[in-house]
Order: C-alpha cells, then structure tokens, then sequence
C-alpha cells in the first residue's frame, strides 16, 4: 500500500509552487497544439512553416525543461508523491493525469462520487423548466483537470478492461461515442476518488469490490 499524510506547508508553499508550474505546462501544451495546427495550413509562403516549425521547436524545449523541474520539485514532495504514484496504478492515468489531478485538485479525496463529477465538470446538469424536460449537459468544474481526464478516458477505454466494456455497454445502449466518453471521464473520477480515499491501489478497490460481492 502507498501511503501518505497531510502536511499543511506542502498545502501552502511546495503545493502552491508546484501547482504553478503545472498550470504552466498546460499552457504551452496549448500553445503547441495551436502551433502545429497552425503548421498545417498550406502556407503558400513557406517563411511561415519554418517560423511555426521553430516556435514548436522552442515550445518543446521549455515543456522538457518545465517536465524535469517538476519530477525534481515532486522528488521531495513525499505526500504528492504518494498520490500521482497511487493513481497511476489505474490503467490508462499517465504521469501528466496524476500530476494534474494531485496537485489541481488538492481536495480529491474529500468528495462524494457526486461532487468529484461536479468539481471537474463532467457531471450531467439538466435544462428543465417547468414541465418541461431538457437535454442533459455537462459544463464548469475544472478544465485544465477535465482535459486530461478526458485524454485519460481515451486511452483506459482502449487498455483498462473494465472502462473498455463500460464503453461498449453505452454505445451499444445507443449512446453517442462522445456521452460514451463522458460516463467513463465520470467513472473513472470517482474511482480516483475512492483511491485517494481509502489509501489503495486500482488492483486492491477492484479486490474490495470483488470480496464485497
């Protein structure tokens, strides 16, 4: 079992320098995908493809140079350490998810498997008025947090069994591939939660599961 424990000052200082600097990888990773979709017009003045091949040059540069100082701040950061490796043993969380969910939503934990799917926004919020039924929608929460859930959700849907058939189950129900999706960004975060929760890996909850049945 991984363990860890609350520590205020890593909640003020070394969490706060921390969760700056993941707030800053997310912005160039934005910025470089708008530089390569950019990269991709057909430029009929090739002077543009060399400036955008060179921003993405130096984009990439900074994001290895942000990524090391991160792994190196969290290197003596026991308690966060604790938690990005605990969620990381949910197959199809990378190192970025953990990262991301660890120190943005310092709270994950605390929630209930409602409001996990509220604070990060994925959730499903109803348009009724009256009488009158509307189309369910998910907006708000947390995006930089939902993003790469969202990308977390991709790949657990290909690799993670039980998020795989869940998948399958609501696309076969009719669902569109994209609700689909969302069930899964749902699932998966309240799983996140219930990890962080009880101290335990995806193997042990799924064990717990099993037993309880």
């Amino acid at each position: 079992m991984l363990c860890f424990v609350s520590n205020p000052l890593a909640q003020t200082v070394d969490h706060k320098r921390l969760q700056e600097l993941s707030a800053r990888r997310h912005q160039l990773k934005e910025m470089l995908r708008a530089e390569r979709c950019r990269q991709g017009h057909d430029f009929i003045n090739q002077t543009l493809h060399r400036s955008h091949k060179r921003m993405i040059k130096s984009i990439e540069k900074e994001l290895f140079q942000l990524d090391t100082l991160i792994n190196a701040e969290l290197t003596n950061n026991e308690e966060i350490q604790a938690r990005v490796q605990l969620l990381q043993t949910f197959k199809g969380v990378g190192p970025v998810t953990a990262q991301t969910m660890a120190l943005e939503m310092p709270e994950l934990g605390e929630f209930t498997r409602e409001g996990v799917a509220k604070m990060i926004g994925v959730a499903p919020l109803n348009r009724d008025s009256g009488k009158k039924t509307g189309q369910r929608y998910i907006r708000g929460g947390r995006s930089t947090v939902r993003k790469v859930l969202y990308m977390a959700a991709l790949v657990a849907i290909r690799h993670n069994t039980k998020m795989k058939a869940l998948h399958e189950r609501l696309i076969g129900r009719g669902k569109p591939f994209k609700l689909a999706l969302v069930a899964v960004m749902r699932k998966m975060a309240g799983i996140l939660n219930s990890m962080i929760r009880r101290n335990i890996t995806w193997q042990e909850l799924i064990g717990l599961t099993v037993q309880n049945h």
